[in-house]
């Protein structure tokens, strides 16, 4: 059996730091700076929906299991709110 079996796996990404547009918005970002706990409330940095709709980024909503999977490893967190992931993140879903 493969992990792919079991659950899905949803990545995020980084909308472009060079567009201000797509930051400072409503839509809390998270990254593995946000995993100082298991249960993520809040984001240090937002960003826009243009911000959402022109990167690799996806919102996930609340009550999910989110990982690191390069920084941070072993740390596991649930999003109490919704939220985009960046890049080094993954949504866990079972299947």
């Amino acid at each position: 059996m493969k992990l792919g079996d079991l659950v899905g796996i949803v990545g995020g990404g980084t909308p472009s730091r060079e567009k201000s547009e797509f930051w400072n918005g409503e839509i809390p970002w998270i990254s593995v700076k946000d995993f100082n706990t298991t249960n993520i409330t809040s984001s240090q940095e937002t960003i826009t929906e243009h911000g959402l709709k022109n990167s690799a980024s996806r919102l996930i909503p609340k009550n999910n299991v989110i990982i690191p999977t390069r920084m941070a490893l072993g740390k596991v967190a649930i999003n109490q709110i919704d939220v985009a992931i960046n890049q080094d993140l993954k949504r866990i879903v079972l299947n």
